[in-house]
């Protein structure tokens, strides 16, 4: 077409100029009109591709052409970077969930982006983009990890940088065009953990020796001693017998702790009626047998109020925490044992007026071989794991143990259990 145009303004120029006897000449101002023709055809295309607009310019041959090709080519780049955008948009939606923090760092570490959750790991704002991240963690072993981790390199474990009491897991891997992701992972469970095995295993190895060491020593005098009477034998024999008891119980507690700990409780509706005044009855009958004469045990209980569990373990935490109360509460003192119904479900309740417990101990009491007064707890045949049993007990059914006291005024030991495990008559 272009061609067809050309020749047609040269057969035009050509007949002008030898009507004129100027051929030549009009040669020349044809194709000077044939290339001002062109140039303004291209100064509208580079005006509308400069300032783009829906519709196309007012352009005419191959020009027309060049137009439509750019626009499709245009709207196809659109198109691709609206769908590049919404995966963008995911996948920052997707990182800004992550519980785990997500920083993206160029090729001199400094900040790109990152995401919410290492605003509250690391405390970055949104004016540390751009920044190095080893100047806004200044940590020394951090500073050389940064530098020399690789795809295969172990976690860093730090101190976080905002809380002395929390731990940091932080891990680099390489991402695209020469940059690195850095993962940082809250690790302060795991890291507790850690310690209360480490404690655990050191209790239980302390708990245990001291009971041994008896049984052992009296085995080798018996051992030494070729000349025992039968007396004598039976003195030494009843004498390992405290012991030797109290090593079954405390492998039987913590044979118990173990199964609770791994153990799963079925759902309410499939648990057995516990008849929970009957078996109060049968608790209380047997702390008044321990107390002998030396404590006022009062007992308040609804008989309409049953409850739906696994009798077992409830008979352990009701029997811990009566018997508790008679083993630590001073001669002559009162304990009441409450079972009721309340609007939220039912509780339970051993209230004493013994001296009490002072308030930075409360919160420690179950934890595991916790106690206030190791001497007494020993001689009263405590292994220092009856609280931590109650606790895993009631947290299997839905409840856990309230604990008010004051300092010569007693202590109230409190447990609600909903109405989904309440079964009343």
């Amino acid at each position: 077409m272009e061609l067809r145009r050309l020749l047609i303004i040269l057969s035009v120029s050509f007949v002008v100029g030898w009507i004129v006897d100027q051929v030549p000449g009009a040669m020349v101002i044809g194709l000077l009109c044939y290339f001002g023709y062109h140039y303004r055809q291209i100064k509208r295309l580079i005006n509308w591709i400069e300032r783009p607009s829906e519709e196309l310019p007012d352009l005419t041959g191959i020009w027309e052409g060049m137009a439509y090709r750019v626009y499709r080519i245009r709207r196809r780049s659109e198109s691709r970077k609206k769908r590049i955008s919404k995966l963008l948009k995911r996948y920052q939606m997707s990182t800004q969930s992550l519980p785990d923090a997500t920083i993206l760092l160029n090729q001199d570490d400094e900040i790109v982006w990152f995401n919410l959750s290492a605003t509250r790991l690391l405390n970055l704002q949104h004016k540390d983009i751009g920044q190095p991240l080893a100047r806004l963690i200044r940590d020394p072993g951090f500073v050389v990890f940064l530098k020399s981790a690789e795809l295969d390199s172990a976690p860093l474990e730090i101190v976080s940088p905002i809380d002395d009491e929390e731990y940091l897991d932080i891990r680099v891997v390489p991402s695209a065009f020469d940059q690195r992701l850095v993962l940082v992972r809250d690790i302060t469970h795991i890291h507790r953990l850690s310690e209360m095995r480490r404690d655990f295993v050191a209790n239980v190895s302390h708990e245990l020796r001291t009971p041994l060491t008896v049984v052992i020593g009296y085995l080798e005098t018996i051992d030494d001693l070729d000349d025992l009477t039968a007396e004598e034998l039976h003195q030494l024999v009843t004498k390992m017998n405290s012991p030797a008891r109290r090593m079954k119980s405390l492998v039987e507690d913590l044979l118990q702790l173990s199964q609770l700990d791994t153990g799963v409780i079925p759902p309410a509706a499939q648990c057995p009626r516990i008849e929970v005044p009957g078996l109060l009855k049968s608790i209380t009958r047997e702390a008044a047998q321990i107390s002998a004469g030396k404590h006022q045990i009062e007992v308040e209980i609804d008989p309409t109020v049953k409850l739906l569990g696994i009798e077992k373990e409830i008979y352990s935490v009701f029997s811990n925490l009566v018997n508790n109360a008679v083993r630590y509460a001073p001669e002559g003192g009162i304990i009441r044992v409450v079972w009721k119904g309340t609007p939220e479900g039912a509780l339970f309740q051993v209230i004493d007026n013994g001296v009490g417990i002072a308030p930075e101990y409360i919160d420690r009491l179950t934890e595991r071989f916790f106690r206030i007064d190791v001497g007494r707890s020993r001689d009263s045949g405590g292994t220092g794991l009856g609280l931590s049993i109650v606790k895993q007990v009631l947290r299997r059914h839905d409840s856990e143990l309230l604990i008010e006291s004051e300092l010569g005024k007693g202590s109230t030991f409190s447990c609600l259990f909903l109405n989904e495990r309440v079964a009343r008559t």
